[in-house]
């Protein structure tokens, strides 16, 4: 097989699972560009001193891949592309100007309309707090996700009482 072929097979793998992994060793983080303690704790033990690449500090440091390695492998046991949770095409049940109480149309899907769902990036990275002060960095988490139309796992599951 040649390198491209082996280059498209990696992206298209990428692309399912929801994000692509960063070269190691190229560009580190210090964890005082995140405001979510629960995220610093979870990040704190892969750390060690370096220089941060995005704001120069010397402190302890994350290397770029870890981080996203990490934190995505988290993620999407929350949340993932819509492709992978099994849901009903919207035309199977509704026309362009139909609503269906309780349902909501998710790109070409039918979802329950109270389960989260995110149309991009950002939006992710808002809502798990990993949009940071630094644009640079910002711009970089961005572009290892793939989200297009990601949605909680399981969104038509029953929940469950105590």
């Amino acid at each position: 097989m040649g390198y491209w072929k082996e280059q498209q097979i990696i992206e298209d793998e990428n692309r399912a699972r929801g994000y692509r992994v960063p070269d190691h060793n190229e560009t580190y983080l210090c964890l005082s560009h995140f405001d979510n303690q629960h995220l610093i704790n979870l990040l704190t033990p892969l750390s060690r001193n370096g220089r941060c690449s995005y704001c120069g500090k010397k402190t302890n440091v994350i290397d770029l891949a870890d981080f996203i390695e990490t934190v995505c492998a988290r993620l999407i046991e929350y949340i993932g592309p819509m492709d992978n949770e099994g849901l009903y095409l919207a035309s199977s049940f509704m026309d362009d100007d139909d609503d269906v109480p309780g349902w909501a149309k998710r790109g070409p899907y039918i979802a329950p309309d109270n389960v989260e769902y995110y149309e991009s990036e950002i939006d992710v990275m808002y809502d798990f707090d990993l949009y940071t002060d630094n644009d640079a960095l910002n711009k970089d988490i961005e572009d290892c996700l793939y989200v297009d139309g990601w949605i909680r796992r399981d969104p038509t599951g029953l929940l469950m009482k105590d």
